[in-house]
């Protein structure tokens, strides 16, 4: 179900939204949108549903926008070296914040999982900033005031 709403969205809703927002605003609008989900993953054990699946979906395809076209090679390049090198940290990183968060499951600020999903969250917190200006250099022709 979710393969195909993902599919359906990105042929059919995509490319609308990115024509009226632009891939920078979808970005960060994505962004602010996934922050709220994130605090809500260690609560979603009691959700069920296609629809929850196709929310969460379309927030993180929203945030897949392809740059223009002579940078899409650098720009998949830079992906794979930085996914490989993640790749490579990730199990010994999740499994330290993991044992990290088990230890502190009586704790009074962000308890037990809840302490892995606000680490999570000032990563998109960042990932959010990191698309303002000055950090974020946008050609001219994707400016939009």
């Amino acid at each position: 179900i979710s393969g195909a709403s993902l599919l359906v969205y990105q042929l059919f809703m995509y490319p609308s939204i990115i024509k009226v927002l632009g891939p920078i605003k979808s970005s960060q609008i994505a962004a602010v949108l996934c922050i709220p989900i994130l605090f809500a993953y260690p609560y979603m054990t009691y959700l069920s549903g296609p629809g929850l699946s196709i929310v969460l979906n379309i927030a993180s395809v929203i945030k897949n926008n392809l740059g223009p076209q002579n940078q899409r090679g650098a720009a998949n390049g830079l992906a794979m070296t930085g996914m490989s090198f993640f790749k490579a940290i990730a199990p010994a990183g999740a499994g330290i914040v993991f044992s990290w968060a088990q230890k502190r499951q009586h704790a009074f600020f962000f308890p037990g999982d809840q302490m892995v999903f606000f680490l999570l969250n000032i990563i998109e917190l960042l990932g959010l900033v990191l698309t303002f200006r000055p950090f974020l250099a946008v050609p001219e022709q994707y400016e939009r005031n």
